[in-house]
């Protein structure tokens, strides 16, 4: 109960986010993402196996993130990916870096992958399609037309999907 206590709190804070044009701390959205795993594994009886790897170079006090970009990403590979397994077991790791003013994020999963999904389960292409992840594309359209532009790259076969972005460095 405190995990989702937790979550609801840093959720909500991040939607209500106005300190900086409506970006939160990365440090801010990888909470958010680590309680949502930390709760993703009780449900799953300690069988996910996940991790957030954090560059040493990167302090995530110091760069500003759309909220909410990552999370749906996340869940996704749970539920579409590794709860589609036989055994509902998986891992998922969420890899961070720099390079040239850009922050690199890869989410990355040993699910089915997204085409073994839709041979399986046909019907619920279109709720993909209305998924967060939807969403998230439509949220980076907007980005876009403001100026912030981040790229979104997906790779998925049926050992598991690689979600990336990059985006340019906004000071915190």
């Amino acid at each position: 109960m405190l995990q989702v206590s937790s979550f609801l709190r840093k959720f909500l804070g991040s939607l209500n986010s106005k300190d900086h044009s409506g970006l939160i701390l990365l440090n801010d959205e990888l909470e958010i993402i680590r309680i949502f795993l930390e709760m993703q594994n009780v449900l799953h009886n300690g069988r996910l196996d996940w991790s957030i790897n954090l560059s040493e170079d990167i302090d995530p006090t110091e760069w500003l993130v759309p909220p909410l970009l990552l999370q749906p990403y996340v869940e996704n590979a749970i539920v579409w990916g590794i709860d589609c397994k036989e055994n509902k077991e998986g891992s998922l790791c969420v890899n961070i870096r720099e390079s040239d003013s850009q922050l690199h994020i890869e989410i990355i999963d040993d699910g089915i992958g997204i085409e073994e999904v839709l041979k399986l389960y046909p019907s619920k292409e279109r709720k993909m399609e209305e998924s967060g992840a939807h969403i998230v594309r439509q949220r980076l359209a907007l980005l876009k037309s403001l100026g912030i532009h981040i790229h979104l790259e997906i790779n998925s076969s049926q050992s598991g999907t690689i979600v990336r972005f990059t985006y340019p460095k906004v000071q915190a």
